[in-house]
């Protein structure tokens, strides 16, 4: 995870990938409710395109915050979105913790900062 997108005063929401975004969702439709799951929990959260001077934005909002937040999303920890199809718009995530070496342990190296999106 970026800073922007874990820091309890960051802005909020999170960029998605464009590439996947115009490939999978109506770009027609400017905002729509959504879902997160984690560990059997529900996130409500907003799906947003936000049309630039010279780009096209699509992101998560209106939730993403909370979800931050209740599952303590740290700088580097990887979120792995799944797209659930026949769903109105579900992503069950997936994280995965970065692993501190700094102190010399056995550890697994550290997982690389990154945000990604795949189909199920």
């Amino acid at each position: 995870m970026h800073p922007s997108y874990v820091h309890p005063d960051g802005r909020g929401s999170l960029n998605l990938p464009a590439k996947f975004c115009k490939a999978h969702f109506d770009l027609q439709v400017k905002m729509v409710d959504a879902k997160l799951v984690f560990k059997e929990r529900i996130w409500p959260v907003k799906y947003l395109i936000r049309k630039l001077k010279t780009s096209t934005k699509f992101e998560l909002s209106s939730g993403w915050k909370a979800f931050a937040k209740d599952n303590d999303l740290k700088v580097d920890d990887v979120c792995i979105f799944e797209l659930i199809h026949g769903t109105e718009l579900t992503f069950q995530v997936h994280i995965f913790r970065h692993i501190d070496t700094s102190s010399n342990s056995m550890e697994p190296s550290p997982l690389k900062s990154s945000t990604s999106f795949y189909e199920a």
